[in-house]
């Protein structure tokens, strides 16, 4: 994978912003408005105001005794979603000052991983520690029992997403392959409609990191190997088009940082060990064949440190001005912002 040599810009450790965590921030998250900004805490979770990068402790509210292990903004209602090995809760991020869930669904989630439906959020996408995808339509207001359905597929689930139409969800697990997932139905019916595994994709090393990049291109980063396989849709069906080589000197830890592609900037958030590399993905040159190489450019490396770290937390705002992090090695929550650098 080339290295830019323009360097245009760059992220910036805001240092004032850094708050002091002893225990692990697992899940986090930011609203689209960059307003509030949500971190767990054991079985707490934080609010805090964040303004132009800075943030303020608004409010602790209490778990009951799970602890948090996923933490989402409904983009379009502005309602919380957490996830934990026995429910799932909604909030209203209007409610913060005396915080209490609109709705709360039982079951054995085992939430590793969550995301929700890009047009209809009611729909919300469980990847379980144990195997299995579960989807919940949560659009019955008040009820603990919204419909669901399991895909059973997985032994256990390690990332997921999405994309932006809504009508394809890729997984990648321990167990060696990747599921294409979609609705059988049209996007109109998605409330009442099942979702069917449509492909699995065998991989020679199971990963914890998998993004779609557009809706018929996804990437996928194997455990423990220092490149990215770019996937492509031919003629309905996905394959495998090319393999780019990522720089690390550093061994692959467990992470749970999902990989994230933002359409606005064209840029991949991927960590592999104790390193965040930020790439550039070409649009143009994912149309020619014959420039597969130099699709994938490495802008910057946010590197972690020398010691053992082994756990590594963070997400990405919605428009990609802000890094939230939270690490092991630095017991901190720390924010990083984007910067032109022209």
């Amino acid at each position: 994978m080339p290295e830019s040599q323009s360097k245009s810009f760059s992220y910036k450790l805001l240092p004032q912003s850094s708050i002091h965590q002893n225990c692990s921030s697992r899940a986090m998250a930011i609203n689209k408005s960059k307003t509030l900004l949500l971190v767990q805490k054991e079985s707490f979770i934080k609010c805090f105001a964040f303004k132009r990068g800075e943030i303020k402790l608004l409010q602790l509210f209490h778990f009951g005794n799970a602890t948090v292990n996923t933490l989402n903004f409904q983009m379009q209602k502005q309602n919380i979603i957490s996830g934990s090995d026995k429910f799932i809760c909604k909030y209203s991020s209007n409610l913060m000052a005396n915080p209490k869930y609109i709705q709360k669904c039982f079951g054995q989630f085992n939430t590793m991983c969550l995301i929700l439906h890009p047009l209809k959020e009611d729909i919300i996408i469980i990847g379980s520690k144990i195997g299995p995808i579960h989807f919940l339509f949560t659009n019955q207001i008040g009820s603990n029992k919204p419909f669901t359905q399991t895909i059973q597929e997985h032994n256990n689930v390690l990332g997921l997403s999405i994309n932006d139409q809504g009508t394809r969800i890729i997984s990648c697990g321990k167990d060696n392959f990747l599921l294409i997932i979609e609705p059988n139905q049209s996007n109109s019916e998605l409330q009442k409609c099942n979702w069917i595994v449509k492909q699995r994709l065998i991989v020679e090393q199971y990963g914890y990191r998998i993004c779609f990049i557009n809706n018929n291109q996804f990437t996928f980063q194997p455990s423990n190997n220092s490149y990215i396989n770019y996937y492509c849709e031919i003629n309905g069906m996905f394959y495998k088009q090319s393999q780019h080589q990522i720089p690390s000197n550093k061994q692959d830890s467990f992470c749970i940082f999902q990989q994230v592609y933002n359409q606005q900037k064209s840029l991949i958030f991927n960590i592999y060990g104790r390193v965040l590399q930020i790439i550039k993905f070409s649009k143009e040159k994912s149309l020619n064949s014959d420039q597969t190489d130099q699709l994938f450019q490495l802008e910057q490396l946010i590197d972690f440190g020398e010691r053992y770290n082994p756990w590594i937390y963070g997400i990405i705002s919605e428009d990609a001005e802000y890094i939230i992090t939270w690490d092991f090695d630095s017991e901190q929550i720390q924010i990083r912002q984007f910067q032109n650098n022209q």
